[in-house]
């Protein structure tokens, strides 16, 4: 051992200047156990810079896949919100109540009419008008004075004649009576 690091305390200076030198000259050969330890340092610091840059594309490579896969499952499983469904099914049973008043036969107006009046029901209900049946709710209605309801009413009182056998209900009447449910509609509805 050289006496020189250790005088009194460990010389600090003489110890970085040695150090310096090693490393400067290149010369490993200080003794065998170090040269060992050396290499497999290397080889560690090699090896975890390749594990870590495979990783990494693994990692990239995988949140790619998962994204095509999120992107694919939102598509699949897209829901509607209700509004959105409520206006679909709306419009689907306003042009299922038209085709039934193009029909040439009289009981497809009448069913169109009686359609017309669940609907016009359903539009009570979501403004809010009183009542257990739709005579009531349309009194409420009424009273309410909500807007195009007169012609709810003249709609209704033709729908509540429908139930009379005797009652015939030519295709002239059928249209008046539709537009003036469709006024209703247009009105509260999406249609």
């Amino acid at each position: 051992m050289n006496d020189e690091l250790f005088t009194q305390s460990l010389n600090i200076e003489y110890a970085l200047s040695e150090l310096v030198k090693y490393v400067s000259a290149g010369d490993f050969s200080l003794s065998l156990p170090f040269t060992i330890l050396y290499a497999l340092w290397y080889v560690f610091m090699v090896l975890s810079i390749v594990a870590s840059i495979i990783f990494i594309i693994l990692y990239v490579k995988n949140m790619m896949a998962y994204a095509l896969i999120e992107k694919e499952m939102r598509k699949r499983f897209e829901t509607k919100s209700f509004k959105e469904l409520d206006t679909q099914s709306d419009k689907n049973r306003y042009l299922h109540v038209v085709s039934l008043l193009e029909s040439v036969k009289p009981s497809d107006w009448r069913q169109a009419l009686i359609e017309c009046d669940i609907m016009l029901d359903e539009i009570l209900v979501e403004q809010a008008c009183m009542g257990k049946t739709l005579d009531e709710r349309l009194a409420s209605a009424v009273s309410k004075k909500v807007e195009s309801i007169d012609e709810a009413v003249l709609a209704h009182a033709v729908r509540k004649q429908l139930s009379d056998e005797a009652f015939v209900l030519t295709d002239a009447l059928a249209l008046q009576t539709f537009k003036q449910y469709e006024k209703v509609f247009k009105k509260y509805s999406s249609v």
